[in-house]
């Protein structure tokens, strides 16, 4: 996960290529080397989506994040 600084804010990349190649294709290695990387991709996306909410959270309280979150 990459930060870029942007107008003085710092903003966090997640940059995901999606395989080519179709699942029938592939071999059993790069299934599984698939299948790791998108462990990677969700763990990053979940650490940027916890920040976030807990920003959310802290500046407009737990009532109002959850309603953004319904929405």
């Amino acid at each position: 996960m990459e930060k870029t600084a942007n107008d003085r804010r710092v903003i966090n990349q997640i940059e995901v290529v999606l395989p080519n190649l179709a699942v029938g294709d592939t071999t059993l290695e790069q299934l599984q080397e698939r299948l790791a990387s998108t462990f990677g991709v969700e763990n990053q996306t979940a650490a940027v989506r916890a920040e976030t909410l807990a920003e959310l959270t802290r500046r407009e309280g737990t009532h109002l994040t959850e309603n953004n979150l319904r929405e």
